[in-house]
Order: C-alpha cells, then structure tokens, then sequence
C-alpha cells in the first residue's frame, strides 16, 4: 500500500511541477531549419529572457488549468518567490545552455543531411554567394574541431567540403576567380579550382574582376533585375576584404 501511495504522490509532483515550469517552455525551446530552407544559416537566437516580462505575461494569461485547480494561493506571487530565489538563475542557464547546444547540434546534422546541389538549384546568384560564404565559415570551424580527431568531425570536414566545392562550382566564373585570388580559400578549392580554364594570375586580375562584376550587376539594374548596386558593393567589401 504504502508503494502505491508513493508512486501517486511521485507522479503528483511530478506533474506539478512539469506544469510549473513549462511557461519557461519558450525560452528553452529549439528549432529545425524548415523542411526546404537553407541550414547555412545561423541558428535563430533564443528568446532573451526578463524577468518582469516574464511575470507580466502570465498575469495577462492567467495560471491555466491545472494550476488554477491545485493553487489556492497567489500563484503568481509564487513565480515571483522563484525567480528571486538562489537557484533560479543557475537552474536556468543551465537549462538554457543545454538547450543552446541541442540547437547547434540539430543544425549541424541538417548540414550533413542536405542535398547542396538541389539546394543550390533553387537560390539566386547573390544567395549563391552567400552560403558559399557561410560554407565556408562552417568549414574553418569543423576543421578546428577535427584537431580532436572525432569521427563526426571529421565526416562533417568531409561533407562540408564536397558542399562548398558544389556551392563553388555554380558561382559566375568572375566570381570563382576573385574567390580564388585568396590563397588560404584556394587551397580549400584545389579540386574546384582545376574545373576553372584561365585563371592565370588571379592575384594581378583581382581590379579587372571586380570591375567586370560592378558591370555585370549595372546591366542587371538597368534590365530590371531586383539587385542593386548598393548591396553588391557591401558584399564584396566585407566578404572578400577587397577595395571597392
């Protein structure tokens, strides 16, 4: 009997204090890249956190149900005791930090699970260029992390690369050259780099490059193209660390 009795006090709590807890739910949920959608992006932020919002919004949204049932006192006077309480902010950056993680890692498998190459079929040429950049970012970073020697480092080292060669490969040849006048990018791009005929001296053609690009994206204002000019020259500024 008195197993019994435990158990339905145990599971008691628990739901009490499930329930308590779960307006923090928001501020500790993870998500997915979209079914379609790009992974070489950052990862959204989580919601920041303030207290007197916090307090606010479950004042205009009432304690629910199940605690409205089992709470006959001020309950939101009892939310306010939690937050100034001792261990409030360390359960919570705890809780915040794991879930932090769990994001970042979500995010990482769905780089490793993504087709770039039917990816790439559905962007724009500027937004070519941008996860190409964002590619390559992801890259340096795994291959800081496979220093560790990690089987899942390494496999994603690997898997990156063949993404950014894909990336590299549907990218104007203009660009491929600027791209490769960067010695440290080239040597990411050897195998990509033997696909492009006539680079010559990347390094002395960088201006002519660059200018044929500012040409190439005029025409496209003046034929009604949606890019301007104004973004193109921010993008390769602080993108490529080059004069404009």
């Amino acid at each position: 009997m008195s197993v019994v009795n435990n158990e339905i006090l145990r599971r008691h709590f628990l739901e009490l204090t499930t329930n308590f807890l779960s307006p923090f739910g928001p501020y500790l949920r993870t998500t997915t890249p979209l079914e379609g959608s790009s992974p070489f992006v950052d990862p959204p932020l989580l919601p920041p956190f303030h207290a007197d919002e916090f307090v606010n919004g479950l004042a205009s949204r009432g304690p629910g149900k199940f605690l409205s049932k089992r709470m006959k006192s001020n309950w939101l006077d009892l939310y306010r005791k939690f937050l100034e309480g001792p261990n409030f902010m360390r359960w919570f950056r705890q809780r915040r930090s794991a879930a932090e993680q769990d994001q970042l890692r979500l995010w990482r498998q769905a780089r490793m699970n993504v087709d770039i190459e039917k990816l790439m079929s559905k962007m724009s040429e500027l937004e070519r260029i941008d996860s190409f950049n964002v590619i390559e970012r992801y890259l340096l970073k795994e291959m800081e992390n496979s220093r560790t020697g990690t089987a899942e480092s390494l496999a994603a080292c690997q898997k990156l690369k063949a993404d950014l060669q894909a990336a590299f490969s549907v990218l104007p040849k203009d660009m491929q050259q600027l791209l490769l006048s960067n010695p440290k990018r080239a040597v990411l791009l050897q195998a990509s780099q033997e696909k492009v005929s006539g680079l010559g001296d990347v390094v002395s053609q960088t201006s002519m490059v660059i200018q044929n690009f500012r040409l190439r994206i005029l025409r496209r204002d003046v034929n009604g193209w949606s890019y301007s000019w104004m973004p193109i020259k921010l993008l390769v500024t602080c993108y490529f660390a080059l004069p404009i």
